[in-house]
């Protein structure tokens, strides 16, 4: 995309980027495409105990990806 903001009403889906690599590269880290685009939550289950990281980014509904968001980590413990 080039630069420009987008208005909630223009996402389409989010792809979610998580893995225990800090880089999150393709080959290391799980992608998934999150279809509702009006949606605030998204639960990722089922993730063993350890250190994960996640990233996100939007698509409109032209199918344009904007930029990747910032990597954060996650400590997972045992129940």
């Amino acid at each position: 995309m080039s630069g420009e903001s987008l208005k909630m009403a223009d996402i389409e889906s989010y792809r979610l980027r998580y893995g225990q690599e800090s880089d999150l590269s393709e080959t290391s880290s799980t992608d998934v495409m999150i279809q509702d685009g009006q949606g605030m939550a998204f639960r990722v289950t089922g993730l063993p105990p350890g250190t994960w990281y996640f990233s996100i980014r939007a698509v409109d509904r032209r199918g344009r990806a904007g930029p990747w968001s910032e990597i954060v980590g996650k400590e997972i413990v045992a129940n």
